[in-house]
């Protein structure tokens, strides 16, 4: 009855059957939630959302007792994946989650409710420079609402998907796209 989430992989056999789901990474499932997670195009690094850890088997609480999440980072080195870091821009009186690399890898898209955005979560990037990581900007009014926006992906022509409550919709987190023109989505 309290279960938390973790990661898994599955693959096919040659018939193209799915086989059993297996743990994702030896280190990378935490005792709490471990989510979303995206790849670069060499599949040695992976972000993913995890709960945010004190240590290996208590989470990081802020002064309102509360857990957010994090983004973590790995990278396979010798055919195993190294021990999560955290990304520099988390902090424990906001989440950071959903994260999605661009194509190049050189970008990340991910959703937060940090201070200073246009309403509940929101959607940011933070580019990479081959060993640290810029920090946060807001992707602007154009895309972030009153609402929530979560989910995004970033596909191989640049397009930007995302979820949102705030924008015109159907009702709950209807699914957008948007491209960039000139710098501005």
């Amino acid at each position: 009855g309290y279960s938390f989430l973790d990661i898994f992989y599955v693959e096919k056999d040659a018939d193209g059957n799915w086989e059993i789901p297996e743990a994702f990474g030896n280190n990378l499932n935490g005792p709490f939630h471990d989510g979303s997670a995206t790849f670069n195009k060499e599949q040695d690094m992976i972000i993913y959302t995890r709960s945010a850890m004190r240590n290996e088997k208590k989470r990081l609480l802020n002064e309102n007792n509360e857990n957010q999440f994090f983004l973590y980072m790995s990278k396979k080195e010798d055919g195993e994946w190294t021990e999560p870091t955290i990304l520099p821009f988390n902090n424990v009186d906001y989440s950071i989650g959903h994260p999605s690399l661009s194509a190049d890898g050189s970008t990340l898209y991910f959703s937060s409710d940090m201070p200073g955005g246009y309403g509940g979560s929101d959607l940011y990037k933070s580019t990479y420079d081959g060993s640290s990581w810029s920090q946060p900007v807001n992707l602007g009014s154009s895309i972030n609402t009153p609402g929530n926006e979560v989910f995004p992906y970033s596909d191989k022509a640049g397009k930007l998907y995302f979820s949102s409550e705030g924008h015109r919709t159907l009702g709950g987190l209807d699914v957008f796209v948007s491209e960039q023109v000139a710098g501005v989505w």
